[in-house]
């Protein structure tokens, strides 16, 4: 573009004439063979599962490529000896797995179940003896509401099970097929007595001794029903540990080569659950509501007695994985004096840049500027307090069903397009409405900092970008009406019913305008959400 006439200049770049063709093949095979077996003996019931279980993936691939093309059919193009190449590979992996579970239950209110499972994977090393785990389970439940002492309140409680589980599971689910062992990468060619030669090379460092990464979870919950089953009620307490976890830890620059995977991590996420849903019918008039909320809290508890910062990101033992990291904002500058007297920002920064503060520096206290010392973690985007509604009722042939779902507490952070006025990294930049509240010296209190060419400071990771993400959306809504039994009956169908229904119709926020309140870490590259309205009409026969 050129913005001095406000024309385009059009180029024109002539190009090689090139054509590239390439086949992959990927098969993945599955096995699975169980047993079972059931005995009852007088109020005890036994079952016993047991089996094996294997998956194995591979994957082939070619690929030929030409240059310049002389000939206008790609296939008969021998006459020319300009660039050719060929390439292809071969990747694969596999699991295996023994595994086993035993179900008891005495007069069906004491139940116990106990599994294990011995699992094998190729993607760790075998000469280590890193291959297989052994991760075991069990859970025990009481059915309270057998017991003879609770026929008194039967018709107030008529179902009440206690519950509690405990288990390990393993994972291996990690990039590449070989993470344990040293992969020569093509395409590293070298120069050596004047000739270009091809070379591979080992671009990331192996780790031999890295094995399976393990979660253990507990749970403890109740089932119960009130009120001839008017009103259920589920609630549950779990913790779920990570450790082992494997994480990619940096390593010395000097090494030449990327970081290794290693087991070197813990994280613990802790929560509870609530759901509450009640039944009725008066009349013709029939309804259920079902709540729903959970909350869980996330918290790294080892890294190794290392940080991992990676740019608006930092995981530290203490906070919640991948929390937000960056400077403090403090308001905006009204004045070149409050610039003068504040801690060194930058040489450019003007009246209208965002204020920083100066909380640390090289010896851990403040020293006048502004700099990384300076960062601390902002908040983090796991959401609290996730809770939804769903309403369903009739009356007669009419039918209507609301489900609502949010957050209650989350924090996002936006930048790039969108959030910053004229930014934008491959294409002609613009500014939206927001951008309008921006500093001058007749408007103090903008929401934007003062217009400026470039990103500079007032772009920096910071809590000025942070946004509150609660909100209540109405998620699906739909009304329908199913014709009388008397009259499909005289029209030879067993139902009609016209229906509307929509979608994404309602939110309740305080979100920036235009950004999608259920997505993190936004730029304004992305694709709104839509609302959907639907009428249409079924009928069966």
């Amino acid at each position: 573009p050129n913005y001095v006439n406000n024309t385009l200049n059009l180029k024109s770049k002539v190009g090689t004439s090139r054509l590239t063709e390439s086949y992959s093949n990927g098969k993945r095979n599955n096995y699975l063979v169980q047993g079972t077996f059931s005995k009852t003996i007088s109020n005890h019931k036994f079952k016993l599962l047991t089996g094996f279980q294997a998956e194995e993936f591979r994957i082939t691939s070619i690929s030929a490529s030409r240059d310049s093309l002389i000939n206008n059919n790609p296939y008969l193009n021998n006459a020319t000896s300009s660039a050719m190449s060929a390439s292809g590979g071969v990747s694969e992996y596999s699991l295996a797995a023994m595994f086993g579970r035993l179900n008891y239950s005495f007069a069906d209110k004491y139940l116990l179940e106990v599994n294990g499972r011995y699992d094998g994977s190729s993607r760790f090393s075998q000469v280590r003896n890193k291959q297989t785990g052994f991760f075991p389970s069990f859970s025990a439940g009481w059915i309270a509401s057998e017991e003879n002492f609770f026929s008194k309140i039967k018709n107030v409680v008529g179902f009440l099970k206690i519950r509690g589980s405990y288990g390990v599971l393993g994972n291996q689910n990690v990039p590449g097929f070989y993470p344990f062992a040293s992969n020569f990468v093509s395409g590293q060619n070298y120069y050596f007595n004047g000739v270009t030669s091809t070379g591979f090379a080992i671009l990331t460092a192996s780790n031999p001794d890295i094995t399976w990464e393990k979660s253990v979870q507990s749970n403890i919950g109740i089932d119960m029903s009130l009120l001839k089953n008017k009103i259920s009620i589920t609630a549950d307490v779990f913790k779920r540990r990570l450790k082992d976890m494997l994480l990619t830890v940096p390593i010395p620059v000097l090494a030449g080569q990327g970081s290794p995977l290693v087991n070197a991590g813990g994280m613990e996420n802790k929560g509870w659950e609530l759901s509450i849903t009640h039944r009725n019918k008066i009349g013709a008039f029939k309804y259920d509501v079902t709540a729903n909320v959970t909350d869980v809290k996330n918290n790294v508890t080892d890294l190794v007695n290392q940080e991992l910062v990676n740019g608006l990101f930092i995981s530290r033992v203490g906070s919640p994985l991948n929390s937000y990291y960056g400077l403090l904002s403090d308001g905006l500058f009204q004045s070149a004096a409050e610039v003068a007297a504040a801690p060194f920002h930058s040489a450019s920064t003007k009246a209208g840049d965002i204020r920083y503060k100066d909380i640390s520096g090289p010896l851990g206290k403040p020293d006048g500027k502004i700099d990384n010392f300076d960062r601390t973690v902002l908040g983090n985007n796991f959401p609290r307090y996730e809770y939804s509604f769903n309403i369903n009722s009739s009356w007669k042939g009419f039918d209507i069903n609301l489900f609502f779902q949010g957050v209650g507490k989350r924090q996002t952070y936006i930048s790039g397009t969108g959030a910053w006025a004229f930014y934008a990294a491959d294409f002609v930049a613009t500014a939206y409405k927001v951008h309008l509240d921006r500093w001058t010296p007749d408007n103090p209190g903008a929401s934007y900092p003062r217009l400026t060419d470039g990103t500079g400071i007032n772009f920096n990771n910071s809590d000025y970008w942070m946004k509150d993400g609660h909100y209540l959306r109405l998620k699906n809504v739909a009304l329908g009406y199913s014709l009388p039994n008397k009259l499909i009956q005289k029209l030879k169908v067993q139902q009609v019913r016209l229906y509307v229904s929509g979608q994404n119709l309602i939110t309740w926020d305080n979100y920036t305008k235009g950004f999608d309140v259920e997505k993190n870490e936004q730029n304004g590259e992305f694709y709104p959400i839509m609302k959907t309205t639907t009428i249409g009409l079924n009928v069966r026969f």
